[in-house]
């Protein structure tokens, strides 16, 4: 891996897990140390940048936002991963599964992609079932549900395509609505 990442942000969350050595990652405004068998996941769209120790080895995979989305039917997916700061066992699932990964790399000749794809699935399952985090957890016991739906909504579309020119007209084209209308929220 490198041993330095400028500020970057992507449309995909991206897991970064240690097989060595030690990395300080900076997500937004927080600061994590993580070290051998430390891993931590980066949400779509989050400012951050990495140094690593000289001796860093890192596994670094990168999640279709928009697919997890489809998988769990849900408008906005957030998670919270991150064995440097949490205690949770399902750490050290992960880290068996990871470990399964990187042996058909290092070990196979041909990687096995049928076997390889369901490893991932099997890693994307137990993140979110350990992991997620419920946007209903803001319990928003307001009268005007709908407009809370609605800002849900955009907040989604702007957060999965913050990195593209977004444009008044193409937010109230993906929500069905006028620009007009769109544009009171």
């Amino acid at each position: 891996a490198e041993e330095h990442m400028g500020i970057h942000s992507h449309s995909d969350m991206e897991f970064l897990f240690i097989i060595s050595g030690r990395v300080a990652v900076r997500v937004e405004e927080s600061l994590y140390q993580l070290n051998q068998g430390d891993m931590l996941l980066i949400n779509v769209n989050r400012n951050h940048s990495y140094s690593g120790s000289p001796d860093l080895v890192m596994g670094r995979f990168l999640i279709s936002y928009n697919k997890i989305r489809d998988f769990l039917k849900k408008s906005e997916v957030l998670f919270w991963c991150n064995s440097a700061d949490d205690v949770n066992s399902a750490y050290d699932e992960l880290r068996k599964l990871i470990g399964r990964i990187l042996n058909q790399y290092v070990y196979k000749s041909e990687a096995n992609s049928l076997y390889l794809n369901s490893i991932y699935y099997q890693m994307l399952h137990l993140m979110a079932e350990n992991f997620l985090l419920s946007v209903d957890n803001h319990n928003y016991d307001t009268k005007n549900e709908a407009d809370n739906d609605r800002l849900k909504q955009i907040f989604s579309y702007i957060r999965t395509n913050y990195s593209k020119n977004i444009t008044l007209d193409d937010l109230a084209r993906e929500l069905y609505l006028s620009p007009t209308y769109i544009s009171k929220y």
